[in-house]
């Protein structure tokens, strides 16, 4: 399955939603292990984002100061380049693609699990789910 990072690092966003939620029920053995090889992919993408925005402290970032003007182990990316930091990880992460092994679950199977699962959740784990569509949002 083609998938992009950024549907990958949704699918694991902060919080006890989407795949961190499924990570931590009970689920029938075959859709764990699906669901489980999804979560690893996703952590995956996840380590790569961190890699790019490492990359890019250090091309855009500065050394944070202290109160006296010294220099701390922090760093912060300048005023200048906030943008364009910002804009390089949507970029990446929105046009990178990877290749994940991942048998799409459907919405019966996790019907028949019993789950209950958030509107916040769906929407974060649609693009995994045969029969789960979600509208693209318009600017």
């Amino acid at each position: 399955m083609h998938t992009t990072v950024e549907q990958l690092c949704s699918a694991i966003s902060s919080g006890p939603v989407g795949l961190n939620k499924l990570a931590n029920l009970d689920l029938p053995l075959r859709l764990a292990y699906r669901f489980g090889r999804l979560l690893r992919s996703a952590r995956e993408a996840a380590k790569h984002v961190e890699k790019l925005r490492e990359e890019l402290f250090e091309k855009y970032g500065e050394t944070i100061l202290d109160g006296e003007g010294k220099p701390t182990e922090g760093k912060q990316i300048k005023k200048e380049h906030e943008r364009q930091f910002t804009e390089e990880v949507k970029t990446y992460m929105a046009t990178t693609e990877m290749e994940i092994w991942y048998e799409p679950v459907t919405m019966a199977e996790l019907e028949a699990t019993g789950v209950r699962l958030s509107p916040a959740d769906m929407n974060m784990l649609a693009p995994f789910i045969e029969g789960a569509e979600v509208e693209e949002e318009t600017a």
